[in-house]
């Protein structure tokens, strides 16, 4: 009777162990499914996520470009309506002029023709020999001279219209007989020799080819306060030209999208 219980006692004992082992390998293979289905759907996440800033960041640069070309349109507009007035003023002078009685001059009488040959070789050289026109005399009209640059006033402030200087570094004024230097105009700095311009915080505007075919050109400080930037206002510069713009500003927004070199300043 011993001899049969002792056997009974293992039997049962063995009966648990395999009940135990059992539990404990079911209970691990829970554990890994888990763990693969975890892992599954942190790959899918990464995933989600790359593609979501992916596809912000291409939305962004769509808005960017689409900003960029309704500028350039509504500056095509503005420049083909200003040429067209500039075209029907000139076209108006032409037909003015021809309009025009021509008088014909008169045969000389005997003895005249001398007497008037002299005189106009008088008045020739009275005109040759006569002093070269003074600086307020080759200045456009409606223009004035400040320094190296001339301006004229403009809604808001002054408009410097044309560098005369030749220095290579160049810091544009933030005011001019006391009013804010606000815009740069059409070709302001085209085809001079300058290395590096400061422009102030005052500054709202580049007019067309503003530094167009500036060869040594190698830095513009651009300033927050910039709006707007003319077309084709850096073409023709060399590969060293690098803006400096502040983050986050329209500028930094014009360089990028034409693939311009620049640096941030904060």
């Amino acid at each position: 009777m011993k001899h049969g219980g002792t056997m009974g006692r293992l039997l049962l004992l063995l009966t648990l162990c395999v009940v135990c082992l059992s539990g404990c390998t079911q209970e691990a293979t829970l554990n890994t499914d888990q763990t693969q289905d975890n892992g599954t759907n942190a790959v899918y996440d990464a995933k989600i996520t790359y593609y979501e800033a992916c596809l912000q960041s291409m939305t962004e640069q769509i808005n960017q470009m689409d900003q960029q070309i309704y500028v350039m349109r509504a500056e095509y507009k503005n420049r083909t309506d200003a040429l067209e007035k500039e075209l029907q003023v000139l076209r108006q002078s032409k037909a003015e002029e021809e309009d025009t009685p021509v008088v014909a001059p008169t045969e000389p009488s005997a003895g005249e023709g001398t007497v008037k040959t002299e005189k106009e070789t008088i008045s020739k050289k009275e005109t040759e020999t006569s002093t070269p026109p003074t600086e307020e005399e080759s200045i456009p009209k409606g223009q004035k001279r400040s320094g190296d640059f001339l301006y004229c006033d403009t809604e808001g402030g002054v408009m410097l219209t044309k560098y005369l200087g030749e220095n290579a570094y160049v810091s544009v004024p933030a005011a001019i007989d006391g009013k804010r230097v606000i815009t740069l105009a059409d070709s302001a700095f085209a085809e001079t020799k300058v290395r590096s311009v400061y422009l102030p915080e005052t500054v709202r505007e580049l007019g067309w080819f503003t530094f167009y075919g500036c060869g040594e050109l190698t830095s513009v400080t651009l300033p927050a306060s910039i709006t707007r930037i003319g077309y084709a206002s850096f073409d023709g510069c060399g590969a060293e030209l690098c803006l400096v713009v502040e983050k986050n500003s329209y500028a930094q927004q014009y360089a990028a999208s034409f693939a311009l070199r620049y640096m941030t300043l904060n």
